[in-house]
This record gives C-alpha cells, sequence and structure tokens, in this order.
C-alpha cells in the first residue's frame, strides 16, 4: 500500500518535474507515458487477456521501452505465460530472445504470436540457465525478471555482464516486504545508475556517464 508521501513524490516525477536528466526526462515522457497508438497494440492486449498474467496496459508500456531501447539480445527469467516476451520481442524484432522459466507454460495465444522466435529453457535451477546464456551472449541487452527470493543472487549474475547501454527491468518489486528490501540494495548497487520506481516494476539503467539518481513515478 503507497503512503501519502510516496503517492505525492511518484505523481510530481510522473510529467517529468524533478527529473533532472535530459534522457531521463525523455524517458518518461516521451516511452513511459507515450499515449500514441501503435499498430501491435490490439495483438498484444489480446495475448495479455489471453494469458491473464499482466495486464494490457503494462505490455504495451514494456513494448514502448524495448521499441525504444533497441537491445541487443533479450533474457527473460522466471518468464510467465509469454505476454512479456511478446510485449519485448515485438519492440525488438530479430534479436536472440531467451525465455527461461522452471515450466514450460506459454498460452497458446503466445505462441502463435512468438512462433519460432523463442529460445526456451527450461530447468528447475534457472540461475544455472541465466549463467549458461550470459556466457555464451556476454553481454545483456535487456534482461526482465520476474522476482523471487533470489532476486540479489540474479542480480549479482547479471551485473558481471552489463555495459552502458544494458537495462534490467524487475517485477513485482514491492510484492512484499522482502521484495521491497532487495529493491533498495538493488538501487544502491555500485553499477546502478538511474533507477525508476514505477511501484509494479522497476527499471534499471547502468550508463555511467550520468550521475546516479532515482525516480519513482505513479502510472496508470
Amino acid at each position: 500500500m503507497l503512503g501519502i508521501w510516496d503517492k505525492i513524490q511518484r505523481v510530481k516525477h510522473n510529467k517529468g518535474y524533478g527529473v533532472q536528466s535530459p534522457a531521463a526526462f525523455h524517458f518518461v515522457t516521451q516511452v513511459l507515458r507515450n499515449k500514441e497508438q501503435y499498430y501491435i497494440y490490439p495483438q498484444l492486449d489480446n495475448v495479455a487477456l489471453a494469458t491473464g498474467e499482466f495486464s494490457p496496459v503494462h505490455c504495451r508500456r514494456l513494448f514502448r521501452v524495448a521499441n525504444y531501447l533497441q537491445p541487443q539480445n533479450i533474457i527473460l527469467y522466471n518468464a510467465g505465460k509469454g505476454s512479456i516476451a511478446c510485449a519485448l520481442s515485438a519492440g525488438k524484432q530479430n534479436v536472440p530472445l531467451h525465455y527461461i522459466a522452471r515450466n514450460n507454460n506459454i498460452n497458446p495465444e503466445a505462441k502463435r504470436f512468438l512462433r519460432d522466435r523463442i529460445s526456451k529453457h527450461i530447468s528447475e535451477t534457472p540461475i544455472n540457465e541465466l549463467k549458461s546464456i550470459l556466457e555464451k551472449e556476454n553481454t545483456i541487452g535487456m534482461l526482465h525478471i520476474i522476482a523471487d527470493e533470489n532476486l540479489l543472487e540474479v542480480i549479482d549474475v547479471a551485473t558481471k555482464h552489463i555495459n552502458k547501454k544494458s537495462v534490467i527491468i524487475i517485477e513485482g518489486i514491492h510484492y512484499d516486504k522482502v521484495l521491497s528490501k532487495q529493491w533498495e540494495t538493488i538501487k544502491k548497487h555500485s553499477k546502478s545508475v538511474i533507477t525508476f520506481d514505477l511501484y509494479s516494476m522497476g527499471i534499471i539503467f547502468f550508463d555511467n556517464e550520468y550521475k546516479k539518481q532515482h525516480y519513482t513515478l505513479l502510472l496508470q
């Protein structure tokens, strides 16, 4: 539950107020809050509704992030039923797309959308799968994580493979007190530079040409 002060801070940053970095300001106003209608939205909405794991609005936002950043690869850790894979891959096509999960439970609607684009890594030890992928890819383009109790271990592995263009997105950063505490630790990580707390998820950038900054937003 958000407190009054937290809501005030989030609303202040929503439209870019108090966002000092021009790059961060552009990301908030032109990517996260972008109201443009993309042709792919109806398809992403169908997948989101079919899977029932994330809202269409959330998937649209992730699509815009990938579309803007154009990562060199996309890795999904603790991947779910496929709605996030569809959103991110639609934003950046023709790059390696790795799906790491304990179970192969991709929704049929998501399968039709993804076709043969996705590389599945199904294992009871997803952290080992992540290490193996990163050894081959060398550098993270975009890493999407559905947070669990091993979040800090995943971040420790991931930050060994980042560059100034890497981005990490973490779902569920305020799901419980443990994850909220882990998110606070990640914000202070020596390699984290600009972080965004959207309450439902956190986004981390690593370009050390910028000053360390943290922004909280309350987006619909």
